[in-house]
């Protein structure tokens, strides 16, 4: 995997953690996330400098940038961290906690807005659910804010004294509160939802949630341009003065008191009131913190995550459930006997494919050490001990679903039967995913699919309301009609990343289309050739190369052909492929135009890299004399890039100047 495509498995990663569906555990994307530094150390793809997950919704910038930490894994890296810090330097040590970033800002000690981290330079605008938090007068406790701060719970509305900045906290909900009646979720069998770090994030970020009462923020770090700290103690004890909620502290002189609390936290963290990953680690003394300065990608070198090891438990593996995908591949579902951890019980896990089963060595039967590495996603990853009746667990030879023919492409055995039925519901799961239908869960795709209401992606815009609710209820068949009918028009990179095509998603989409492939009859005569110079399609009548895609390219094309019968069903039930139509300038002042731009330490996303385009930029790959612009996350950067620019007189511009740019060259052009 290149540092392109790592990158980009990592967005998804990090956008699907930010939602409160993370995909894999902590450690497995740091893992992935340190392996990226160290291919790309210039982070020429951008991700390492970005914070978060792109934002929905209604947005606001924050006041101050959010910036993420760096973070250690164990004894090793964190002493190794530790040596490079100033001699005789107080560490203050709080909890890592495991909810949703939050910035709340402040004026005349009155909360004026509530913002999720998001990206870190733009948060979703979540004002009135954090004016419902626990903590706040409108909360679960209904104690008004000054019997908020008598009590010890502190307040994050009406403040103690007229500060004007912003607070750094974390959403959290308390396992006490955690419940079903609070929760509830009827598809699982606890009857409530899986875990209380993703029902903070979901809570908060859902708009007018009634469940925000359940939503307690904790403060952790204070800003403001009207004041100075000398240390983070001073700063966190006047956070207490002004009724914040604050975290917990301690203060240590030395390494091993860092790891003397490390040990008993992690430990002992099951019985804490709310969940945990970590601690963060800072210089008490801000000065000191300031003169170790910044990472290029903007971490600060005096702050760390101290990260906790995984929680692991025994248990006997009952049985093995295979499943289809949309694509054809077969996956494995691992039953075993409850378990426990972090006050949460497990019973369930995926197994990714049979070379990890014969990698593992396990069987039915035997017992297996079951892991939730950074506590949410629960893995087998040992074979403990053999059992005396255990049964093998064998590739297929026949789907499981329709017993059609299984070959083995790459690490996955797979279907090869386009007509198959787990294929079918989980090709209407993935358009819906793409088109982002809200309230057409599993549950009501399975519902529909089996009554043979909604077998394919173009049934879901003829089936009638009526017949619907005949089977799901007739207020959910309302709504999501409602939002069925809002994605009739859809931009051509969404509707074919959502057909389940191998290789094909959403971003690859789009990068086809930047190549030239811009319109729907364009992909379906896509006809890639491959020779010694790579692969060409023909654009317009003239072979073209297309970089980036190799063999995919290939796999893409028929794909396509072999959704042919699909694609025609969508366009006849009333699907429209919307393009957008390219600007002409009303001038030739724009600031953009015929500019060259080249950009390291972050990159564009969405919706800039489109007004990027329309509004005359070009984007440069490398440093040259002719380059106009090079865009960094930080100016000071000592990258080769940056070096290469300041000898060649190209001017340096950080992401926010490069943004103002464009935002000034929009009125300029006409649509």
């Amino acid at each position: 995997m290149n540092k392109n495509q790592l990158a980009a498995k990592l967005r998804k990663l990090a956008k699907s953690y930010y939602d409160g569906q993370p995909q894999v555990s902590d450690a497995e994307f740091d893992m992935l996330k340190k392996h990226l530094r160290e291919i790309d150390p210039e982070d020429e793809t951008g991700f390492l400098s970005e914070v978060g997950a792109p934002v929905s919704g209604k947005t606001c910038k924050h006041r101050i940038t959010m910036n993420s930490l760096d973070n250690v894994n164990n004894e090793a890296e964190f002493r190794k961290w530790y040596a490079k810090l100033p001699s005789n330097k107080q560490l203050v040590v709080q909890y890592k906690y495991d909810g949703g970033s939050m910035g709340l800002e402040y004026d005349n000690g009155s909360l004026t807005r509530g913002l999720t981290r998001g990206d870190g330079i733009t948060g979703e605008d979540q004002t009135a659910n954090v004016k419902k938090c626990w903590n706040s007068a409108s909360g679960a406790l209904g104690l008004d804010n000054q019997e908020l701060i008598e009590s010890g719970h502190g307040t994050i509305d009406n403040l103690n004294m007229r500060f004007s900045g912003c607070a750094r906290g974390e959403a959290l909900v308390f396992w006490e509160d955690f419940t079903a009646e609070n929760f509830p979720n009827p598809q699982r069998e606890d009857g409530r939802e899986s875990n209380p770090r993703n029902s903070a994030v979901g809570a908060i970020r859902k708009d007018n949630s009634p469940r925000a009462k359940w939503v307690r923020i904790i403060c952790y770090d204070l800003i403001s341009d009207d004041m100075n700290f000398d240390t983070e103690v001073e700063k966190l004890n006047y956070m207490k003065e002004l009724g914040l909620p604050v975290s917990e502290f301690h203060i240590c002189d030395t390494a091993d008191d860092v790891l003397d609390i490390y040990k008993h936290v992690q430990e002992n963290r099951q019985n804490l009131p709310f969940m945990v990953d970590g601690l963060v680690l800072k210089l008490n003394d801000i000065q000191a913190q300031k003169d170790m300065g910044v990472h290029n990608d903007g971490r600060p070198r005096g702050q760390t995550a101290f990260k906790f090891e995984c929680m692991e438990a025994i248990t006997t593996l009952r049985e093995v459930e295979l499943a289809v995908g949309h694509t054809g591949n077969i996956t494995l579902r691992g039953h075993y006997d409850p378990i426990t951890l972090d006050g949460r019980t497990f019973q369930h896990t995926n197994l990714d494919n049979f070379d990890l089963v014969k990698r593992l060595g396990v069987a039915v039967g035997d017992k297996v050490t079951v892991q939730i590495a950074g506590d949410i996603i629960p893995k087998i990853v040992d074979l403990h001990e053999m059992g005396e009746d255990r049964q093998e667990i064998s590739p297929p030879t026949t789907c499981p679903s329709c017993g059609g023919p299984v070959n083995k492409i790459g690490a996955f055995h797979k279907c090869t039967n386009d007509e198959c039925e787990a294929r079918g519901v989980r090709k209407v799961r993935k358009w819906v995913e793409t088109a982002k239908i809200k309230y057409y869960g599993p549950s009501i795709q399975e519902q529909l699919y089996n009554c043979g209401l909604v077998t394919e992606p173009a049934h879901l815009y003829t089936v009638s309301t009526l017949e619907m609710g005949n089977i799901i209820g007739h207020g959910n068949a309302e709504r999501i009609r409602e939002e069925i009918e809002q994605k009739r028009e859809l931009p051509l990179e969404v509707f074919m990343g959502g057909l389940g095509i191998p290789m094909l998603g959403r971003r690859q989409a789009i990068k086809l289309m930047e190549s030239g492939i811009d319109t729907l009859e364009k992909f379906l005569l896509l006809d890639p050739i491959k020779g010694d110079d790579g692969v060409t399609v023909t654009i317009d009548g003239v072979r073209t190369k297309i970089e980036g895609f190799k063999d995919n390219l290939v796999v893409i094309a028929n794909g396509i052909k072999k959704s042919a019968k699909t694609i025609n069903n969508l366009l006849e039930s009333g699907v429209e492929v919307k393009t957008t139509p390219k600007p002409q300038l009303d001038n030739t002042d724009s600031p953009l135009a015929g500019k060259t731009f080249c950009f390291t330490g972050f990159r564009l996303k969405g919706d800039e890299v489109t007004q990027f385009i329309q509004l005359g930029g070009v984007e440069k790959s490398s440093v040259s004399k002719k380059l106009d612009y090079l865009v960094c996350r930080n100016k000071d950067s000592a990258s080769n890039k940056a070096e290469k620019a300041r000898k060649y007189g190209v001017t340096l511009l950080n992401k926010q100047e490069f943004l103002d740019l464009l935002e000034s060259a929009k009125p300029q052009f006409k649509y």
